[in-house]
């Protein structure tokens, strides 16, 4: 059973660094790196899953300049998938709606060939290239601009890291950018950009005032119900005890 799973949530996938060898395995001492992968050896290349091979693609994107999002997949009669294609993310025809009031949106996908398909091996429980197609019908992105693309920009747990730690010591944020540029060498080892940072700060400050007024609002809760309770023990302390005639309560 064919479907396209890849367009139901418009998923576009980010990458990683390396990639496997032939035999798929997965210690880094057999890891080969993109740049020596000839096409012909691409198209020999053995996976131990289907997500190994979202990864390989992934990567080869990355450094060749591109995004990948998934596309086609096969389904056996237990519903579990055999088949998976990951295209490039220009791949396709935009739909052509055109209406009074309406805001054409740029023309970004051009039928690009470039595609990945992985078949399951069900003799070996391995996943194997079944096709493989390098070109693209447009242009690609310089390595120097890579990181500018939205899919491969992001802070790493060491530079959110750096940054947590100077600016707790109170080192602005124009400060803090031309240190980590002159420690990386330049914007394109940088792996993000100006507004990047400034978001995540951003992002971090309003977590902290959230958190902060979130236990605020607790601690003044537990107060007015303290309050409460004392009130409530005040006026039981404090109400009139009544006889009857018979000085019996």
């Amino acid at each position: 059973m064919a479907a396209n799973d890849g367009d139901i949530n418009g998923e576009e996938l980010a990458s990683g660094n390396n990639v496997v060898n032939e035999e798929g395995k997965e210690d880094m001492g057999t890891y080969k790196d993109i740049s020596e992968l000839t096409n012909d050896e691409i198209r020999g290349l053995e996976f131990d899953s289907e997500e190994q091979a979202i990864q390989f693609y992934q990567s080869f994107a990355e450094f060749h300049g591109f995004v990948i999002r998934k596309d086609d997949v096969r389904r056996d009669d237990d519903d579990k998938i055999v088949v998976r294609q990951l295209v490039c993310n220009r791949a396709g025809k935009n739909s052509k709606k055109e209406g009074r009031g309406k805001v054409l949106k740029p023309n970004t996908r051009t039928d690009c060939p470039a595609r990945l398909r992985v078949n399951l091996n069900v003799e070996t429980d391995k996943w194997t290239v079944f096709a493989f197609e390098p070109c693209h019908n447009h242009p690609l992105t310089p390595t120097r601009y890579v990181h500018l693309i939205p899919k491969y920009r992001r802070l790493s747990g060491s530079d959110k890291a750096l940054v947590d730690g100077l600016h707790t010591q109170g080192v602005r944020t124009c400060h803090i950018l031309g240190f980590m540029l002159a420690q990386k060498g330049g914007y394109e080892n940088l792996g993000f950009c100006k507004k990047d940072l400034y978001n995540y700060l951003n992002n971090q400050e309003r977590a902290t005032i959230e958190g902060s007024s979130s236990g605020r609002n607790q601690d003044h809760e537990n107060l007015n119900c303290l309050g409460r309770n004392h009130i409530c023990d005040l006026v039981i302390e404090s109400a009139p005890v009544r006889f009857d005639e018979d000085e019996v309560l």
